[in-house]
């Protein structure tokens, strides 16, 4: 549960005692100015005691420490609890698990009558969770954390209680229990939203979610996760974020390389989706690509009237007042139109990409291509063949213009389509032949991968979930990323081939204006191997993100990503 970092140096306040008197200077206590001193000095020789791994000699100075805070407790409430802190993880450490439970007895009696002191108090829980772990047996395990439950519940403490039943429920998972381990974190969950403990609850949920997803059961995991996002999203409880995060990216997996993902299942990453983009919170999984999961999923399991009104769905979704860059938007809007075309819905394609703005950025030249694209699909569906000659012409030039090969091969094919579809026989011929003369070219390579390792870990470690640590910024058509901890700069042009980099651990493969983060463990910096197919479509580089003409694209510390003016 925790390192076995020396507590009092790690953690700051702390530590209980078992009862017991002073009885190394034959004089009576005073909890004066030098007695404090001497029990600072206790304290900084058990931490080098604990260094040495000489865990008996820091657990009786400690104890010796806290007799002399003891004379004064309520002047030296943290120093007091801090002491029996270390106390605790010493003598777990020293192996006397049953001495180490009279200081942390202690401090859960201080802690009910000073919240401030709880910190303290589940760092001590962490050395017995340790035992726990590190014992012989489920059943040795268990006579541990039952002993703190039942202490906990004694002194109405939900808190300790319910993450008793969560970390049980891990150690037992961990020794091939899966059924008791589902029983206990079903109680935790029970308990903790009971307690309303928001950030706790979600815990749970995640790890019984991760349980079901282990023994494959998808369908049950899926209130879960919903339910633990809603908490993290909805009410700002962030330190399970990464965690539920992981899991949702296993659901996701999953259900794109199903057969026929069921309507629930479906349903399930609307829900997702809907909750992240009515967040104001940084998302591990950004609003906008888990909209395009749900809509490929409905695109792949419905027929035509079903497709359609996934696409209506997206656009009603990105076309409310958001504060959304409007190149995300633009993208949305764009795949929505896409599919709605072909199942019956070009009307409402035509009024969306109305509305469409594209912005100035790196991106403009390739959502408007993508944007004449589709209006031309869209005029020959409504068998316009005028507007749809023009509509072709426009998106021709606009797609010679970009420079994105796999974009213009793909388009070419399915203008070409279209403007059959409608009789425009000499138009489909000359863009038959374009399509030969593109094809005859071959493809341009991908860009070298590129890595640069390092970065300052003592930052990175001191800073919050939801503190920055990289952004992305268009420069014109380049994409500047830049280590917010070093102020390291890397800039990759802003070109349409695959481009991998590798910066202080955050792996980014680029795409023109689009991104995809492959990757993000701060300090290491593996370079990949390539950088992909030497042809590359946007459905290649799911789930993308794109870098808008203002502002910037963030990469807080959990590895949520969010946009900023």
């Amino acid at each position: 549960m925790r390192d076995a970092k020396h507590p009092v140096a790690r953690v700051g306040p702390w530590l209980v005692a078992a009862l017991v008197a002073f009885a190394a200077v034959g004089r009576p206590l005073r909890a004066d100015g030098g007695d404090a001193d001497e029990a600072r000095r206790l304290r900084e020789a058990s931490a080098a005691d604990w260094n040495a791994q000489r865990y008996r000699d820091a657990a009786d100075k400690l104890r010796r420490a806290v007799a002399i805070y003891e004379a004064a407790p309520d002047r030296f409430r943290g120093d007091l609890a801090v002491a029996r802190r270390a106390w605790v993880w010493n003598l777990v450490k020293a192996g006397d698990v049953e001495a180490a439970f009279a200081p942390f007895d202690a401090i859960l009696v201080a802690a009910k009558a000073d919240a401030a002191l709880r910190t303290e108090l589940f760092a001590a829980y962490g050395a017995l969770y340790e035992a726990a772990r590190d014992a012989g047996s489920l059943e040795a395990a268990r006579r541990v954390l039952d002993r703190v439950r039942l202490r906990a519940s004694a002194e109405g403490d939900t808190g300790v209680a319910s993450q008793v039943l969560h970390d049980l429920a891990s150690i037992a998972r961990d020794r091939g229990a899966p059924a008791e381990a589902r029983a206990l974190l079903e109680q935790a969950v029970n308990e903790r939203r009971a307690a309303k403990a928001e950030t706790e609850l979600a815990w749970s949920l995640n790890n019984l979610a991760n349980l079901h997803l282990v023994e494959d059961r998808l369908d049950a995991a899926l209130p879960l996760l919903l339910e633990a996002q809603r908490l993290v999203l909805e009410r700002a409880a962030i330190a399970p974020q990464a965690a539920v995060g992981v899991n949702t990216k296993t659901v996701l997996d999953r259900l794109a390389a199903a057969e026929a993902p069921t309507a629930a299942q479906r349903a399930w990453v609307w829900d997702m989706a809907e909750v992240a983009a009515k967040s104001e919170l940084a998302t591990i999984h950004r609003p906008e690509v888990l909209l395009r999961a749900a809509l490929r999923l409905d695109a792949a399991a419905g027929g035509a009237a079903d497709r359609l009104a996934a696409a209506r769905r997206l656009a009603r979704l990105v076309l409310a007042p958001t504060s959304a860059p409007k190149e995300i938007r633009a993208d949305l809007v764009l795949h929505a139109a896409t599919l709605a075309t072909p199942n019956g819905g070009a009307t409402d394609a035509l009024g969306w990409l109305a509305s469409v703005e594209v912005g100035t950025g790196p991106a403009a030249g390739h959502l408007a291509a993508r944007r004449g694209v589709a209006v031309a699909l869209a005029r020959a569906a409504q068998k316009q063949p005028g507007e749809t000659a023009a509509a072709v012409e426009d998106a021709r030039t606009a797609l010679r213009a970009l420079g994105d090969r796999g974009l213009r091969e793909a388009s070419l094919a399915a203008m070409v389509d279209a403007a059959d579809a409608v009789g425009l026989a000499s138009l489909a011929g000359g863009m038959r032949e374009e399509l030969a003369a593109l094809r005859r070219e071959g493809q341009a390579g991908a860009r070298g991968a590129s890595a640069m390792s390092g970065g300052h870990l003592e930052k990175f470690r001191n800073l919050g979930a939801h503190d920055p640590v990289f952004e992305l910024r268009a420069i014109g058509i380049r994409l500047r990323v830049t280590d917010l901890l070093t102020e390291t700069v890397v800039e990759l042009d802003g070109t349409w081939q695959p481009q991998a980099v590798s910066v202080h651990g955050l792996t980014l493969k680029g795409f023109g204006a689009y991104v995809r983060v492959d990757g993000f463990a701060y300090g290491e910096a593996a370079a990949a191997a390539n950088a992909g197919p030497t042809a590359l479509l946007l459905a290649d580089v799911e789930p993308y993100l794109v870098v808008p003409g203002t502002g910037a694209l963030r990469i807080l510390r959990n590895g949520a990503v969010t946009y900023t003016p």
